[in-house]
């Protein structure tokens, strides 16, 4: 049997708005690495066969809205969670990618790389790993990790997409598809 944990390697610190347009802003790319255990021992690649039967999903999370928002007595906002999934464009799911990190020594990897967010706010990602295999009727999140929070803003107020890092730059060398300019 498998244990999993999720590193987040790269994630957002700021975006634009997206709006409700076609010209879709993308934040830079989320990169999370899969990290497996049989036994207490760190694998490096798992099997093909179990490596392709998971998933990483991305979901967005509204820690702070850009307007106050109408809350219940407990002052929990119950549609907070389906409306920033409302505010998240792009593939918010991938699978596996086997890659070479900066030191060259070979990884599992999901990579995002075509997010982009409608509206200002401060949001999380949150990437829970899902196992296709398991035998039950649903499918398990076998590990989850948050990003840090991170405002989106609108054109008037952002200060520019920060720069690629390195391990985009790496990645999109290995073949991953990403807008790299």
């Amino acid at each position: 049997m498998f244990e999993f944990e999720l590193i987040l390697k790269q994630q957002p610190t700021r975006a634009r708005i997206t709006g409700f347009s076609n010209d879709r802003r993308v934040i830079r790319p989320t990169i999370v690495q899969l990290v497996a255990r049989e036994d207490s021992h760190e694998l490096k690649i798992l099997p093909e066969a179990v490596a392709r039967s998971l998933l990483c999903a991305i979901f967005l999370i509204e820690v702070e809205p850009a307007s106050k928002i109408c809350t219940d007595s407990t002052g929990y906002d119950k549609n907070a969670a389906l409306r920033s999934q409302d505010n998240l464009l792009g593939n918010a799911i991938s699978s596996v990618h086997f890659l070479h990190d900066l030191d060259m020594s070979r990884g599992m990897f999901f990579v995002f790389s075509d997010l982009a967010i409608r509206t200002p706010g401060k949001y999380m990602l949150k990437c829970c790993l899902i196992d296709l295999s398991s035998d039950k009727s649903r499918f398990p999140v076998s590990a989850t990790v948050f990003s840090k929070p991170f405002p989106v803003q609108s054109p008037r107020n952002y200060s520019g997409a920060p720069a690629h890092s390195k391990l985009a730059r790496h990645f999109h060398r290995q073949g991953v598809d990403m807008k790299i300019y």
